[in-house]
């Protein structure tokens, strides 16, 4: 199945093979924004986050924050914490100032139990927060951020300005497209020391961009030995009529690589 949101302020999910409808949610008074594995999460400009029952359209809960929800997610919990059990469902949600998660039981949100982190008001996050079991990252105006759910503490702040997007992070590197108008950089930094590695401008405004592989990232002895596709990112043009498709292979930025122990 595909999951959709849109700005006509309804989910959806489809039969990719027929392009059939499946289900259709409504429900939000705004935008919807990300959907998350097979219970349907959805954040919206109304500042709600709604869980679905996909097979029947049902509406199961509403959680309310105080700002627009840039994205959620749905994540089972790895391991035995103070706030959560093994196996227990996290939903995390992340708004302009605010990243927070919550337990969901019996198919309804527990309680808010815990705000990893509030920003000023002179920072806020950028769209795109990734979990890779323990730690869950997210980029902001004042620099990368790095949680770790079981502690519920930011364990790692690498400072950076300007409007970003995290690609990728894993123990080893991070990976973060840095953003102006109509030019890209992209950047390969030490997840640990926040050193950068290495650097690539692209000109064209970042629509979207789609590791091809991630092993790397966790382990500097397996980076890539021949001219391996790392990312597929689509560029639009200064008219934002025409989309250009690049992909960056590891030649492209090897020379760039001082690659040192970490």
């Amino acid at each position: 199945i595909v999951a959709t949101a849109s700005f006509d302020t309804t989910a959806a999910i489809w039969d990719w093979q027929n392009g059939a409808l499946i289900q259709s949610f409504k429900g939000h008074t705004g935008a919807d924004y990300y959907l998350e594995r097979d219970l349907l999460a959805t954040g919206s400009s109304d500042k709600t986050v709604k869980l679905w029952k996909i097979s029947s359209g049902t509406l199961m809960d509403t959680l309310h924050h105080k700002e627009w929800i840039l994205e959620v997610k749905l994540e089972k919990s790895p391991t035995d914490s103070i706030q959560f059990k093994k196996e227990d469902l996290l939903l995390f949600a992340q708004t302009r100032h605010t990243l927070s998660i919550s337990v969901i039981n019996d198919w309804r949100c527990g309680k808010l139990t815990s705000r990893i982190i509030t920003l000023c008001d002179n920072d806020q996050f950028f769209p795109v927060m990734q979990f890779n079991g323990e730690v869950v990252a997210c980029a902001a105006n004042s620099g990368l951020y790095f949680c770790n759910i079981s502690s519920l503490c930011c364990i790692r702040l690498i400072p950076s300005s300007g409007d970003k997007q995290l690609v990728a992070f894993g123990s080893a590197f991070t990976v973060v497209m840095f953003k102006k108008y109509n030019e890209n950089e992209l950047r390969i930094i030490e997840t640990k020391t926040g050193v950068e590695r290495a650097a690539i401008s692209l000109n064209g405004y970042c629509r979207i961009i789609e590791p091809c592989q991630l092993n790397w990232l966790n382990d500097v002895s397996v980076l890539p030995i021949n001219n391996e596709p790392l990312f597929v990112i689509s560029l639009s043009t200064a008219q934002r009529l025409e989309f250009i498709i690049t992909i960056v292979h590891w030649n492209d930025i090897k020379e760039k690589f001082e690659c040192s122990p970490i």
